[in-house]
């Protein structure tokens, strides 16, 4: 048996503009997905096998797949065949060079999330980079190929640290970053429970976005309020920065903010902002921002910042 492993993610800034040139600040969280590996000789005589089986963080098993390894290896996969939840992996498989597979031998994978699908930590950018890293496959250039969107997950799943990124010529471009554990301590990131499609978010932001990123001034603007993000020292210019970025892309972009979405007005040092695409999966609150709306809050699963980042 072989296992690989990969963290999820939060993207704490910079979610839409990333994909016109803007750095994004995003970082792995303690939480991830595992994936255990077989491989074991065919029985005589008998066909070889492709199965997969998904557990869910409850340890529930809630997906599984069986091909025949010569349908995979002749190209003859029927998508429609299957349920729409392996689509994403029967597309992985189809790149995978036919001479991998090995005559007489079958493959049992088993992926184990240690976080409910429906956190937006990123069950699908963990599982594409343990299939390529098993497969010997570019995760950025199978995301591309399947996704779109920036790859700012793919990368942090596969380097498991904090990071800058940034595309240039579509290329995937990252550094090391560093967010001070103490600036975060009075942080929370609020589970809506609601899945929502970040490629879709982006593909409907897509053409403001674009004349946004046409225009010189909010360019700058934008890079220079990442900026502050990316080198604050203190609380204050930590909060202020991110409340700043929200701002500016909600009335660019005409995307409700968190306050808008809940209908609250903003407090003195509070602070509640989107965590990658606005309007589901998750947000970050401070603890001003939930002592003044508990009962906003209060049906919502919550983490302390601190308890679920994976810092440096």
């Amino acid at each position: 048996m072989q296992s690989f492993y990969a963290p999820g993610k939060v993207i704490l800034a910079g979610e839409y503009a990333v994909m016109h040139g803007f750095e994004a600040l995003a970082l792995p969280v303690n939480m991830g997905q595992w994936l255990d590996t077989w491989i074991y000789q065919t029985p005589q005589n008998g066909a070889d096998f492709f199965r997969y089986s998904a557990i869910d963080h409850l340890e529930k098993p809630w997906l599984s797949l069986e091909l025949e390894i010569n349908d995979i290896r002749n190209g003859e996969i029927k998508q429609n065949e299957h349920p729409p939840e392996t689509h994403f992996l029967l597309q992985i498989l189809q790149k995978v060079p036919s001479d991998f597979w090995k005559q007489g031998y079958s493959m049992r994978f088993e992926s184990r999330l240690e976080f409910d699908r429906l956190y937006g930590l990123g069950s699908s950018s963990t599982f594409l980079n343990l299939l390529c890293n098993y497969f010997g496959l570019n995760p950025h250039t199978i995301q591309r190929e399947i996704f779109g969107g920036s790859g700012y997950d793919v990368a942090i799943a596969q380097v498991q640290k904090s990071l800058v990124f940034w595309l240039a010529n579509q290329e995937s471009n990252f550094r090391p970053w560093h967010l001070n554990s103490e600036l975060t301590t009075g942080w929370n990131i609020v589970f809506l429970g609601e899945k929502v499609n970040s490629r879709e978010s982006t593909i409907k932001t897509k053409s403001d976005m674009e004349m946004v990123a046409k225009d010189e001034n909010y360019r700058q603007q934008i890079s220079k309020i990442l900026a502050v993000i990316r080198d604050a020292q203190d609380i204050p210019t930590l909060e202020t920065g991110l409340e700043m970025y929200q701002l500016f892309l909600s009335q660019l972009l005409n995307l409700p903010s968190v306050y808008a979405h809940f209908n609250i007005k903003p407090v003195s040092r509070g602070l509640g902002k989107w965590l990658g695409a606005w309007g589901g999966d998750m947000l970050l609150a401070n603890d001003a921002l939930l002592n003044a709306y508990p009962e906003v809050f209060a049906n919502f699963e919550k983490m302390k910042w601190n308890d679920c980042i994976k810092y440096n």
